[in-house]
């Protein structure tokens, strides 16, 4: 009789230590789960300052080696459209670039070497015609998610400035046929129209 209620006593008292061995895991568990926002696709506040720093960095280098303008003339002129580039790929309207590359190479270099795997961007060239705002997608994405971050750079384009696309043959913004980017009523003197290049990322 004693015998049994030993193995009585040692059955409850392994229950016990499985119980608390299975708390004890459930609660390791439970802290080793880091819940952020991030975790939902959304970026948190270090995370956004950190891109958009990582952006306007970009964004300047680019302005300061002349890049930011030569992508905002890279033009076919006898098609009305950006210049299709063997890197870039062709220029699709509404879809930008084929390959997600922007045709002047430091620039398209620079945007993948800073923002890769995770980090998805737009970028835009964006200016006045005079009755309205127009974007033109020169590396298009996706539609941003609700946390975007988004920095620009404006440059000025003018009439002497030569088109840059491979096949321009030396022609300059006044005497492109067809500019993607138009003159802007307005527009005195040798100015042809102001440029905002606009880097949206999430």
């Amino acid at each position: 009789m004693a015998g049994s209620g030993d193995r009585g006593q040692a059955y409850t008292l392994e229950s016990l230590i499985a119980a608390l061995l299975l708390v004890t895991a459930v609660l390791f568990a439970l802290q080793s789960v880091v819940i952020t926002p991030t975790s939902a696709g959304a970026l948190d506040r270090d995370v956004q300052g950190q891109l958009e720093q990582e952006a306007n960095d970009v964004l300047v280098t680019a302005a300061n080696e002349g890049e930011l303008s030569r992508l905002a003339r890279y033009w076919d002129c006898s098609t009305g459209t950006m210049a299709s580039d063997m890197q870039s790929g062709a220029w699709v309207p509404n879809q930008g670039y084929a390959n997600d590359v922007a045709p002047v190479e430091d620039l398209g270099e620079s945007l993948n070497r800073t923002f890769g795997e995770g980090t998805r961007y737009n970028l835009l060239l964006v200016y006045d015609t005079g009755s309205g705002q127009n974007v033109t997608r020169v590396i298009y994405q996706g539609t941003p998610g609700d946390e975007v971050v988004s920095t620009s750079y404006t440059i000025t384009l003018t009439e002497s400035q030569q088109i840059t696309a491979a096949n321009a043959a030396g022609q300059s913004v006044a005497g492109c046929g067809d500019p993607v980017i138009e003159r802007h009523p307005g527009s005195t003197g040798a100015t042809w129209n102001v440029v905002e290049v606009r880097l949206v990322l999430w």
